[in-house]
């Protein structure tokens, strides 16, 4: 039986990775620690010179949920859009190989929140870590204020391009409407982002600490 013939995951997790030895560990294993684990985790090596490919496959021994594809360098950009055709989750999360996961519950509760309210996409809370000082970033912050249990918010009302891995996205609605990344070797996430907000016209937000 091939990945593509096993039950759908709840989550997909992509992840492009360039040269990440330092950081690929800590990022994949914030996924593991999860109290969701329904999930696979994607992993497309985009031509690492380093021991990033190594340090994959030696957490896929540990891990049979995490896949690894390999291509020549092309961006990160055409990495993920050769996991999301091969994503059998149905919500997928984009996570850069620099970033991690906080909240261990975040994962869960935005994917409750999309059974529950029907939701395309689900954002949450971000924060930036520097120099070990996490500091919380504005987004979706002062729009959750007394709203506890989370809010829908139109994409009218609340036009955003940025932090694209803030969100899930119900895979369906992106193979559907033909949203992929475009080839650009940088900034290739706003237009990803803004195709995919107006094609499902609103999303839900769960105050978590993604």
């Amino acid at each position: 039986m091939n990945r593509k013939e096993q039950m759908m995951a709840k989550i997909s997790i992509i992840i492009p990775v360039y040269n990440a030895q330092s950081y690929i560990e800590a990022c994949i294993e914030s996924v593991r620690r999860h109290t969701l684990q329904d999930l696979e985790i994607l992993c497309v090596d985009d031509g690492s010179t380093d021991g990033s490919l190594a340090i994959l496959h030696s957490m896929r021994e540990a891990d049979e949920r995490i896949h690894i594809e390999t291509q020549e360098n092309q961006g990160a950009g055409k990495a993920r859009n050769v996991a999301l055709e091969q994503a059998n989750g149905e919500y997928v999360l984009f996570l850069d190989a620099d970033d991690y996961l906080l909240d261990v519950s975040a994962l869960e509760r935005m994917y409750d929140a999309c059974m529950k309210q029907g939701a395309l996409i689900c954002g949450a809370f971000r924060s930036c870590e520097r120099d070990g000082i996490v500091t919380p970033m504005s987004l979706h912050r002062e729009a959750c204020q007394g709203y506890p249990g989370g809010r829908r918010i139109s994409y009218r009302d609340y036009q955003y391009d940025f932090h694209f891995g803030t969100y899930l996205y119900r895979r369906e609605l992106l193979i559907e409407h033909q949203i992929f990344f475009p080839d650009y070797r940088r900034f290739q996430d706003p237009p990803f982002l803004v195709k995919a907000m107006v094609a499902a016209g609103a999303f839900y937000v769960v105050p978590v600490e993604l």
